[in-house]
């Protein structure tokens, strides 16, 4: 895997308290080509029950859903995880901020019909 985003910010929809660094994040493509991101809860009690629900957090910028909409279209494994969170009642603004990191295979975002750049580590 490489990185592919190092850091880009969301626009926030929504910041759950439960929500931390490190936690994974799902990205869904609409159909109108804006990428919606999602966070992973895990509802649990008693330690072995539970359920594995997505919250939606935000949508990524048009630059960034460009550039990750050629891996999202062939459902490539994308690693996402929340590298940085400021919630509303620590920011100056009363807005939350949260900026993800996106891990994956470079392969994956050369579209259809585009010459793939040569893969200049191994020379």
């Amino acid at each position: 895997m490489d990185v592919l985003i190092y850091k880009t910010a969301l626009m926030v929809e929504k910041c759950p308290d439960w929500l931390t660094l490190g936690d994974a994040v799902e990205l869904r493509m609409l159909e109108d080509g804006r990428v919606k991101s999602h966070a992973v809860n895990k509802e649990r009690w008693i330690l072995l029950f539970g359920k594995r629900r997505l919250v939606r957090i935000g949508t990524l910028g048009e630059q960034t859903a460009s550039l990750l909409r050629p891996a999202l279209a062939r459902n490539s494994h994308l690693r996402v995880r929340i590298v940085e969170l400021i919630t509303s009642k620590l920011s100056g603004d009363k807005k939350a901020h949260i900026s993800v990191s996106v891990w994956g295979d470079t392969k994956a975002l050369v579209t259809e019909g585009a010459e793939a750049f040569p893969d200049q580590r191994l020379t």
